[in-house]
Parts: structure tokens; sequence; C-alpha cells
């Protein structure tokens, strides 16, 4: 999944909101590499 979107929604958010929904693991495919946004990834992404 891509961290930014279209929308008002990004792509760590959306993966939130599927989690919540199913544990399914994401995987996020970005250029973006901001080290907060990047972090915040990894926290809402861990996948046990």
């Amino acid at each position: 999944m891509d961290i930014v979107l279209k929308g008002s929604m990004d792509g760590i958010e959306a993966a939130t909101r599927i989690k919540e929904m199913a544990q399914i693991p994401i995987v996020y495919l970005t250029a973006f590499s901001d080290d907060a946004v990047l972090q915040r990834a990894k926290i809402v992404t861990y996948y046990e």
C-alpha cells in the first residue's frame, strides 16, 4: 500500500482500518521517506 493516497485518508490510516477488520499483513511500497511517517507506519503495521 502506498503511504500517500488521494483523498483525506493516507495509507497508514487505511492500513489501521484494515487491521481493525482483518488481521492481514500490510506491505508499504512508497517513495516517501520522512522518518516520522515511516516510524508511524512501523507502529501501525506490526504483525504478530
